[in-house]
């Protein structure tokens, strides 16, 4: 049995690409798909306090393209269509039809922006943590990722 692999977010590069502080030496390789979590947060019982767990948000998810021995960059791939015009909230738009396109995954909070992206402006950050998939795990389709 192949065991997950955890780590962490060394460095965000680009708006679609990261650096996981795992490489070849930890199992990492090419193709590999990691999701990408949040802080781990305690959750609490209303009722006595008690801490009852933890829980991470999945920001994205991202597969390796460059697997180092000690590093790896990974690289968003998904893509969606999203409606870009049209039937979106606004009355001037309401009475056009929807205009789709396809819009790559992205780190950015705000999609539109085109300028090089600052680590205040990224879903993703330092410290992350990433854990892999394992055989027949679906990628979580839940996230917050964001797209352009």
């Amino acid at each position: 049995m192949v065991e997950r692999i955890e780590g962490k977010i060394a460095n965000v590069n680009s708006d679609r690409e990261v650096i996981v502080n795992r490489g070849s030496a930890d199992g990492v390789s090419v193709g590999m798909i990691f999701r990408v979590k949040g802080v781990p947060v305690d959750v609490l019982d209303p009722d006595s306090d008690e801490v009852l767990g933890q829980v991470s948000a999945v920001k994205t998810v991202v597969k390796v393209v460059e697997a180092n021995d000690r590093f790896s960059i990974a690289r968003t791939y998904r893509n969606r269509r999203v409606n870009v015009g049209g039937n979106m909230s606004g009355l001037g738009n309401v009475f056009q039809p929807p205009k789709y396109k396809t819009r790559v995954e992205t780190f950015r909070r705000d999609p539109r922006s085109g300028e090089p992206i600052a680590e205040a402006d990224s879903l993703v950050q330092v410290g992350d943590l990433v854990e892999s998939l394992l055989d027949g795990e679906e990628p979580d389709q839940a996230s917050i990722a964001l797209w352009r």
